[in-house]
């Protein structure tokens, strides 16, 4: 068995796609928050939806409900467009770290070769 060579250039590339990879899949994971996001604003209920049968306090009632339910809607709309910029910004962050990943190995295998020829 020999030794494993680390800066073989294809070993570098193969690491390199494969955090595109990833990279590439979190893309597609904030595009599906994206359709999830888009869908979750365009459900909602109106307070009419929190009416009870009681003509005294069914107003009442409902005004609350619909108050509860509008602060959890408007936080969930919110955590959505989140979860969809961060996994955007999780695609391009592990896209750069594979360029880095590369040049910076690349740049370390010239660095030793220069130290050991000389």
């Amino acid at each position: 068995m020999g030794e494993f060579d680390y800066y073989d250039g294809k070993i570098l590339h193969v690491a390199g796609d494969a955090i595109r990879a990833e990279g590439d899949k979190w893309k597609d994971m904030s595009g599906d928050m994206a359709k999830v996001a888009e869908t979750t604003k365009t459900l909602w209920l109106t307070p009419g939806a929190f009416m009870v049968a009681d003509p005294w306090a069914g107003p009442a009632v409902s005004v609350d409900q619909f108050k509860i339910y509008d602060d959890v809607h408007q936080l969930l709309c919110s955590l959505f467009d989140g979860a969809t910029a961060e996994f955007a910004q999780l695609d391009k962050a592990l896209h750069k770290l594979a360029k880095e990943y590369e040049e910076s190995d690349e740049r370390t295998y010239i660095n030793i070769s220069d130290i050991y020829k000389a």
